[in-house]
């Protein structure tokens, strides 16, 4: 219709149509029609100004094509018209939609506002907060992996990987920075700024701003309850989260369900499983969420039973499972190896026709067969999977090593390098059991050159491996090596060099690794006395062994 009334105003009068031009210039742009408005656009040369501008620029936002809106906003200030509020929410809104600005260009914007002294709007600054939020979520390093085939000469196996690390302290000072300049910041503002430190895992200042949000009269609402609830995942103790829900009662939020599935779901992270279970009592209103967090809650605590309750009562009161009502439930059945409750899920899952679900789902079905000791329906999964993670190749290379197929999981493990497919801690945790138990050092070494590579010999259960793994094959020196280079050494770590030590019969070394453990102040536990006396037995030391035993009962209180 509108291009109907264009065309008739065009051949009716051509002098005629230049008042009209803006009037349908926008309603091009109410129409998404932007190849005909941006043709109009150009077409106006006397009565362009920001507030034409500011249309385009949002309009070009909204359609997701950021990279235009951005040529625009730059060819308007090149054009003499000075941005204002409008055209700012605009290309403001372009970045918070896309990727692909960088913080410099984000920086310029941010100065331009500041100019124009639009910094104290509540809407501008707000956008500002929200889009130097999501610059610091990308602080997540972005890696590409090069993996050669695999060649006597380990150091050859080393990847390629560049990697680009986000400022996040600088990040976090320009959303401060956007937020502090706001007069009179309301719930939206505030709730953007406590998301941001959440998703910055800032969880204690998170908190704090929360409280200084109440202290200022500005009341929070669901949404900013839900982000700080989110924040206790990690680090809220018990006594926040009470502080949080007794806001939450007081308010008019306290039957939410999304409040209340947060404080479910809280609670059981706390280790508080009886408050999780009131609140799901108490709740009106229960949706698959709501079930899905019972059935989290009831999986941090091993509850098999409450899990097989929750998922029978939901379904009898006409609340269907989804994807991720069947991830917890995979989880606790691979815990309890519980085949027969997985098997029947499964079939569940595909009477529903869900089991074409994503990676997430394929993921957890692959770890309840590999645990549940069903190997061919693990590799089943796997190679059915159309797409895989770290957390496929993981579960499949475990699968092989809880049935001792111990070379497969290496030659899995190979396999997942040629795929460009990044290892973590867990990866290297399991297959530095499989190279232990077939003693190959050479492999050994060539995980070791990946861990070094990655930076994961700094984490204390990746060097624990990697001592265990060489004490096994009999590389003492080289447990040695790793042990002493490692940063944080508790009674795992000592135990596995001292178990190294033992098994090839270096009886006073053991003895004075314990004494080195001891001064150190690690607590021996049961584990290592084992060790510490099967050592001092093979050697023939009994006053040694007797006097380890009475020290063991008597310092320690470690029982037989």
């Amino acid at each position: 219709r509108v291009k109907k009334v264009h065309s008739q105003l065009v051949k009716d009068s051509h002098e005629e149509i230049r008042p009209l031009q803006n009037a349908l210039f926008l309603a091009y742009i109410r129409c998404r029609a932007l190849d005909e408005a941006a043709m109009l656009f150009s077409q106006i040369y006397h009565d362009k100004n920001e507030s034409s501008w500011a249309h385009l620029i949002k309009a070009y936002a909204c359609s997701k094509q950021p990279e235009i809106a951005i040529q625009c906003f730059h060819q308007m200030c090149l054009e003499g018209n000075l941005p204002q509020r409008l055209a700012f929410i605009g290309i403001l809104g372009c970045f918070s939609e896309s990727c692909c600005s960088s913080l410099d260009m984000i920086k310029q914007i941010h100065v331009r506002i500041f100019a124009s002294g639009l910094h104290t709007d509540v809407v501008v600054a707000t956008n500002l907060v929200n889009i130097y939020g999501r610059k610091h979520a990308q602080h997540v390093f972005d890696s590409r992996f090069n993996v050669y085939n695999h060649i006597s000469n380990y150091a050859q196996q080393i990847f390629n990987s560049r990697i680009d690390v986000f400022d996040r302290t600088h990040s976090l000072y320009h959303v401060q920075h956007a937020f502090d300049h706001i007069l009179e910041p309301d719930v939206v503002s505030w709730t953007a700024l406590i998301t941001v430190y959440v998703q910055a895992e800032h969880e204690s200042h998170a908190f704090h701003l929360l409280h200084k949000m109440l202290m200022e009269g500005v009341m929070p609402n669901e949404f900013t309850y839900a982000s700080i609830l989110s924040a206790s995942h990690g680090s809220l103790d018990l006594r926040k989260l009470e502080s949080i829900h007794a806001c939450v009662i007081c308010s008019v939020y306290g039957s939410d369900i999304v409040v209340c599935n947060g404080l479910i779901h809280t609670y059981a992270k706390c280790r508080s499983f009886d408050e999780a279970i009131m609140i799901f009592n108490d709740m009106d209103d229960r949706n698959v969420v709501s079930w899905n967090a019972m059935i989290t809650a009831c999986n941090y605590h091993n509850n098999l039973e409450k899990v097989l309750m929750c998922i029978k009562q939901m379904q009898e009161r006409g609340v269907f499972p989804d994807e991720i009502t069947f991830i917890s439930a995979f989880d606790v059945f691979a815990n309890h190896a519980s085949i027969t409750e997985g098997k029947q899920t499964h079939t569940h899952l595909i009477y529903m026709e869900l089991d074409g679900g994503g990676l997430n789902l394929g993921n957890s079905l692959l770890n309840m067969y590999g645990k549940c000791g069903r190997l061919e329906e693990a590799k089943w999964i796997f190679n059915d999977q159309i797409q895989r993670d770290t957390v496929s190749w993981n579960s499949i290379i475990l699968a092989h090593t809880l049935h001792e197929k111990h070379e497969e999981a290496i030659k899995l493990f190979t396999q997942m390098g040629e795929q460009g497919v990044e290892p973590n801690d867990v990866t290297f945790i399991n297959v530095l059991s499989a190279c232990a138990e077939v003693i190959v050092p050479i492999q050994g070494k060539v995980v070791y050159a990946w861990i070094v590579c990655l930076g994961l010999d700094l984490f204390p259960v990746v060097s624990t491996s990697l001592v265990s793994m060489y004490g096994k094959c009999g590389c003492i020196n080289d447990a040695d090596n790793v042990f002493y280079n490692t940063c944080i050494r508790d009674v795992v770590s000592w135990t596995s060099l001292i178990e190294a030590y033992a098994s090839h019969g270096h009886a006073k070394v053991v003895v004075e690794l314990l004494l080195e453990m001891q001064y150190e102040g690690v607590k021996p536990d049961a584990i290592t006395y084992m060790s510490v006396l099967s050592s001092c037995s093979h050697a023939g030391w009994v006053d040694e062994a007797c006097w380890q035993f009475k020290s063991m009962n008597e310092d320690y209180g470690v029982s037989c």
